[in-house]
């Protein structure tokens, strides 16, 4: 389970609960730095960034070696750009024996874009100790870590070190890794194993609809994750997968509610903001539109950046304001290495040059489009040239 699905529990909300009832009445809060840190997560990820300093600040004081509070707050600035403090906070943890701090290294490693040299670090890890009885549940818990972190290619080889692969986790984790790697078929017939035996549990539901969004099968999808927001209406993946399905049928106006509630569960997840945007698009709303890819950028600058700049770029054009609108495809293309990508802002910036009566600027971009999607870019612009300045097909 994740925490942005562990926040919408009972348990911790009943946690939350006695925690705000403690700070009313200005008695302790007695609670495990477990307790703490999951407090102080919540509290960064719905924007209260001074509060959780705050109550880490605290809780260290309870704790003053409790690993679970550093690591949580290593992870908060990092979410903040602030790689040198995380380091100095790393180099604070007096365990380092723990796997968790091999963990939050890797994590450090990662965000830093070192990827390769994380995995190096973690395999050099397990080596040193893979004969303590404790290293199958650390060959786990790296994989999750690694999906987690949008790395299921480096997760894959954990998955040797576990001997147990009738386990409950074992047969999750690899469900999961087979849906990122496009195997949808496969990761189903595991994930209906583990709902048989439990069908109560919500994360086998939204790992279904997932996987079957991922094959097209949406309505499907959408029947998946109806079944975990019976169990849990509060549920942030359901919700996100339920919106997701309802996007690819073309049920805008519903998709677009459906990614509000998960903006309202999950306030700082970018992920929400870009797809609102996305929706309000289709429905011709484009100041809307406008102001939810303006938050995507105060929330993270680097997700969705290049999707984000050619949105805006979009909206730009259709506002006639065929000077910003070049100014964000160009920015768009110099950070994307997706093809198809490339070929439609190459061709935004043909129709761009066009309206500007630039006609070697059009040529330029339409030979450079051309490289990316040739029958593409001759469908839509080859008629507006001279047969002896035709673009010759690559």
């Amino acid at each position: 389970m994740t925490y942005d699905n562990y926040f919408s529990t009972k348990a911790f909300k009943q946690i939350l609960e006695e925690f705000k009832q403690c700070e009313a009445d200005g008695v302790p809060f007695i609670a495990s730095s477990y307790d703490y840190a999951d407090i102080i997560l919540y509290y960064h990820q719905i924007g209260q960034t001074e509060k959780a300093s705050e109550i880490f600040e605290k809780a260290m004081k309870l704790f003053p070696d409790a690993l679970s509070l550093m690591t949580g707050r290593i992870r908060m600035v990092l979410t903040q750009g602030q790689v040198e403090e995380a380091w100095k906070l790393a180099d604070q943890i007096k365990d380092k024996e723990d796997p968790e701090y091999s963990h939050i290294i890797a994590e450090i490693m990662i965000f830093e874009g070192k990827d390769e040299e994380a995995d190096q670090y973690l395999e050099d890890w397990y080596q040193e100790r893979k004969d303590e009885e404790y290293m199958e549940d650390y060959a786990m818990d790296t994989a999750w870590l690694l999906l987690d972190l949008g790395l299921p290619d480096l997760a894959w080889k954990w998955l040797d070190y576990v001997d147990d692969q009738d386990e409950e986790e074992y047969l999750e984790l690899k469900a999961n890794l087979l849906t990122s790697a496009g195997k949808a078929e496969e990761a189903k017939k595991i994930i209906n194993q583990l709902i048989d035996r439990d069908p109560y549990a919500i994360a086998y539901w939204n790992l279904l609809a997932y996987a079957q969004l991922k094959n097209g099968e949406i309505e499907d999808s959408i029947t998946s994750s109806e079944y975990a927001l019976a169990i849990n209406p509060d549920d942030c993946e359901a919700t996100f997968n339920k919106a997701s399905a309802l996007y690819s049928l073309g049920n805008i106006e519903e998709a677009l509610h459906y990614y509000e509630r998960y903006s309202q569960q999950l306030p700082l997840d970018s992920s929400s903001e870009f797809h609102q945007a996305l929706c309000l698009c289709e429905l011709n709303r484009f100041d809307e539109a406008f102001k939810h890819l303006e938050k995507v950028e105060q929330i993270s600058e680097n997700d969705y950046k290049d999707e984000v700049l050619f949105i805006k770029g979009f909206i730009f054009m259709l506002a006639e304001r065929l000077d910003e609108a070049k100014e964000c495809f160009l920015e768009s293309i110099k950070i994307t290495d997706d093809e198809a990508m490339q070929a439609k802002e190459y061709a935004m910036l043909t129709y761009i040059a066009l309206q500007q009566e630039d006609y070697d600027a059009f040529e330029k971009y339409m030979k450079k489009g051309s490289m990316f999607d040739p029958k593409g870019m001759e469908d839509l612009f080859s008629n507006f040239f001279p047969d002896d300045k035709r673009t010759d097909k690559e």
